[in-house]
């Protein structure tokens, strides 16, 4: 297992995410991690997680606890490299929308869990018909 930070990318849309997601593939392999968004579109903090340890949900726990010292993230986009993209479970968009709720209550909008095998991209979002103005362009 590895942590890796990554200092603040810009991730205003969808198009961000993708790109950054394209570098990750390349540069880390299989990971996930999650960016804490601020009202501007930066990422005040994305720590990614390879190995056991590079599940959303692990992700999401140390994204809370950033997001709990730092009043200015409004908004976290999962972000996933995987060895492979199937079918998406509905196990995982139960979880999404699990995690969505339970963020919301915070304050805090869990925008999209953006996901890549390196050669197709998903976004979470769109699958699910979620309205995010600006994000999905």
């Amino acid at each position: 297992m590895a942590a890796i930070p990554l200092t603040g990318p810009y991730l205003p849309t969808l198009t961000h995410a993708y790109e950054l997601l394209d570098d990750l593939a390349s540069d880390v392999g299989p990971c996930c991690g999650v960016a804490c968004i601020c009202s501007q579109g930066w990422s005040h903090d994305l720590t990614v997680f390879t190995g056991d340890d590079g599940a959303p949900a692990a992700a999401i726990d140390w994204a809370w606890c950033v997001a709990a010292n730092d009043p200015s993230v409004l908004a976290m986009v999962v972000l996933s490299v995987e060895e492979r993209l199937g079918v998406i479970a509905e196990a995982e968009l139960a979880w999404f929308c699990d995690a969505a709720g339970e963020l919301a209550t915070d304050g805090i909008e869990l925008t999209d869990w953006v996901r890549t095998d390196g050669d197709v991209c998903w976004s979470t979002a769109r699958l699910l018909g979620l309205d995010r103005p600006g994000w999905t362009r």
